[in-house]
């Protein structure tokens, strides 16, 4: 019987009693199979491959089982912790009261449970957090135009109508309708002294206006002699007009200051008195519209 080749050794590593050695290039039906042997060294079985595969295997299968044990213990730690909470307190959604927790460990499960709950609740003893109180932010007001105190509507060009007729400034103004029956020249002078002041300070005159001024000697002049004083209060009218941006012509501050002048004067008196009472935070008007804000 031929010798094996797998066995088959160098015949210089043999002693001489091992008997006759294999030639290298040797006639056995199976040479050729197998990979040639280094000069000098000696065979070695080598471990079956698929013995190597079902270890690792085995040990993957291993791992994830203890991965899959060691989650659910601590699953089961974390619902037992949550389920010592107060249900005062506000708890996860994915922890509710209807939380299955029958498999729930006994209490002494641990350390690593014990430090799960002194996390999440470091003092049991102690009462509630109070509920937070929601902070809702205050909703936006528009600001208040001080040029149009009583909120006129505005058409689209953001023109307006007066705040008040010529008829209702005949009682809303009665004093000052009084006033420009009797000495029209005093009631112009003081409602254009008003009127200046407002445009360069941009706030009401301390006094309430002038009344001995050139322009009161001026009107009192036409007045008497002509019987025209009337003619200085349109381009006053057309100021204020302009300052609030009302509506109306040159046609109407003619007929409004010719026939009625001590209407149209009351009426522009009460206009500059919204704006004055608006800036300094005082009039019915004001209060009113506060209130409402």
């Amino acid at each position: 019987m031929p010798p094996n080749p797998h066995l088959a050794v160098h015949s210089a590593s043999l002693p001489p009693s091992a008997g006759p050695s294999v030639p290298h290039h040797s006639t056995h039906p199976h040479h050729g199979r197998y990979p040639t042997m280094p000069e000098g060294s000696r065979y070695v079985p080598m471990a079956q491959p698929t013995t190597t595969v079902m270890a690792a295997h085995l040990e993957n299968v291993r791992y994830h089982e203890i991965q899959k044990v060691r989650a659910e213990e601590q699953r089961r730690e974390s619902q037992y912790a949550l389920s010592q909470i107060p249900m005062s307190v506000n708890r996860p959604s994915m922890y509710s009261s209807n939380t299955d927790i029958s498999s729930v460990p006994s209490q002494n499960t641990g350390t690593s449970m014990d430090k799960t709950f002194d996390a999440l609740n470091p003092n049991p003893s102690m009462p509630p957090p109070p509920p937070q109180q929601v902070r809702t932010q205050p909703s936006f007001q528009k600001a208040m135009d001080v040029r149009n105190v009583r909120r006129v509507p505005t058409n689209a060009a953001g023109d307006r109508e007066w705040s008040r007729s010529c008829c209702v400034s005949m009682i809303d103004g009665f004093g000052m309708c009084c006033c420009a029956t009797w000495c029209p020249c005093m009631a112009y002078s003081k409602i254009k002294s008003r009127m200046s002041f407002l445009e360069r300070n941009n706030y009401p005159h301390p006094s309430g206006g002038e009344v001995c001024t050139s322009d009161c000697c001026v009107h009192g002049t036409l007045t008497t002699l002509c019987g025209i004083g009337w003619v200085m209060q349109m381009g006053l009218r057309s100021s204020i007009r302009d300052r609030y941006r009302i509506r109306g012509t040159a046609c109407g501050d003619l007929m409004s200051s010719c026939c009625c002048t001590p209407c149209s004067l009351a009426q522009q008196s009460l206009e500059l008195e919204l704006e004055e009472q608006a800036l300094t935070g005082t009039g019915k008007w004001n209060s009113s519209l506060q209130d409402r804000s």
